[in-house]
């Protein structure tokens, strides 16, 4: 009997599975590739701060690598076998995807026709239509898309992008592909805080770049960057006693009531630190920068940052700042326990500036019983509240412990515990306080046995 050949023709298309990918953006789009269409995505975040927007440029490139495949079966006639060869070809793409306030979304490209938008978690995925890409030499389907991302509220954190003359952050991330590469531009002058291992920054004439070091899987990449421009700060200087320490607070000139508030309270704080503890403020210096709500970096205060800048949200209270000054004196790495360095500083605060009580810290926010000493570190905005509780917590036991022996005499203490040749815990401060108060402990105990302090 006699073979005979036939080719059929068939689509092949890719879609969407959801995954939780963004973080504070929320859900994305990953897309479900087919191995036979390589994609290339290269995506640009440009900071435009004169225009209160980030303009995003994505150029994708796709080609075909699927291969015919062939099978035997029967022919119409049904007296001979044929070979069925099946050649494959693509003809539509949905891989962008925005967050739902972007605005001005346009795709583009020869032959190119978008897809309606989809909303998928909390932005919206674009797709394209085009020719059908067959698997030859040379074959190629590119398109570009384009839309800007506007700058946030003021004191909003659920929009993770804030722009100033001066202050930016943002958040970038790579479009689903095979390979591509990823970057943001900052405006020349601007400078990145901060820095991260998987981010390559590069000084060009044209700006600043930050660039994702992996190509590969570009979906994988999001970076929330913060950036300065340095000279555009409005700059203010507080000096301690015999102006050997200083305070520059850092604020952006559209916010002088900011800038006046931690003035104000550096200037009470800082010279009454360093007459109560006796020597100037250790480091000589601190600077204390405005930053946006959206900055997590500086959830609930930073303590000792690594780049030497105290960030201080746009909307905080300016007394926060009397506590971020002591910790200058109160290193947590010379306390065992947390929550006794987050005290001593608290109290150290109320007793520097006035108007600072530790205030009611109310009840314990967890499902579980207080445990002051499974101190957790306030890392989002979730925890917050527990944050709130476990430093005003730390700072009325502080307090109550002052009624019982003394300000003078806790001031003594704190300073015998900063100069102790061992890191110190709880231990050592109630023995401290117990000195001469051996049977005057009963209302400071029971205090420690409600918040959860092994004593």
């Amino acid at each position: 009997m006699r073979d005979c050949d036939r080719t059929t023709l068939r689509t092949l298309t890719t879609g969407f599975a959801l995954a939780l990918a963004l973080g504070m953006l929320g859900a994305a789009p990953v897309v479900a590739d087919d191995d036979d269409l390589f994609e290339r995505v290269d995506t640009t975040y440009r900071l435009l701060p004169d225009q209160g927007v980030i303009h995003v440029d994505s150029a994708l490139t796709l080609t075909n690598k699927s291969k015919p495949s062939t099978r035997r079966e029967p022919c119409k006639n049904g007296r001979a076998t044929c070979t069925i060869k099946t050649r494959y070809y693509f003809d539509r793409w949905n891989a962008w995807w925005t967050p739902l306030n972007a605005l001005d979304a346009t795709v583009s490209g020869a032959k190119v026709k978008a897809q309606p938008a989809s909303e998928i978690g909390d932005g919206l995925a674009y797709g394209i239509s085009y020719p059908k890409l067959w698997n030859k030499k040379g074959a190629k389907q590119k398109a570009s898309f384009s839309f800007d991302v506007p700058a946030g509220t003021v004191g909003s954190a659920d929009e993770p992008t804030r722009i100033e003359d001066c202050y930016a952050y943002f958040c970038y991330w790579g479009m689903a592909g095979d390979t591509g590469t990823t970057r943001a531009i900052l405006p020349p002058g601007w400078e990145p805080v901060g820095r991260r291992d998987d981010v390559v920054v590069e000084r060009t004439t044209g700006g600043v770049v930050l660039r994702a070091k992996s190509k590969t899987d570009p979906f994988d990449f999001i970076h929330c960057v913060e950036a300065v421009d340095p000279d555009r700060l409005e700059r203010t200087y507080v000096t301690g006693e015999a102006g050997k320490s200083l305070v520059a607070i850092e604020s952006w000139p559209t916010d002088p009531n900011w800038a006046e508030g931690m003035r104000r309270i550096a200037a009470e704080a800082l010279p009454n630190l360093e007459a109560m503890l006796g020597t100037t403020m250790p480091g000589g210096e601190m600077r204390v920068r405005e930053v946006a709500t959206q900055s997590r970096r500086y959830t609930h205060g930073d303590d000792r940052p690594t780049d030497g800048v105290l960030g201080m949200d746009e909307d905080a209270d300016p007394r926060l700042l009397a506590g971020r000054l002591a910790r200058a004196w109160i290193d947590p790495a010379r306390f065992v326990d947390p929550w006794l360095s987050e005290g001593l500083a608290q109290w150290l605060a109320t007793q520097a500036a006035a108007d600072i009580p530790c205030g009611d810290a109310g009840q314990h926010p967890g499902p579980d019983a207080p445990d002051l000493d499974a101190w957790v570190a306030v890392t989002s905005s979730e925890l917050v509240d527990l944050g709130n509780w476990q430093s005003k917590t730390a700072c009325n036991l502080m307090d109550t412990a002052a009624e019982i022996i003394g300000p003078e005499r806790m001031v003594e203490l704190i300073l015998e515990l900063i100069d102790a040749p061992v890191p110190v815990g709880t231990s050592h401060w109630l023995a401290g306080i117990s000195r001469d108060l051996p049977e005057g402990l009963d209302d400071l105990v029971a205090a420690l046995d409600a918040a959860g302090v092994d004593h």
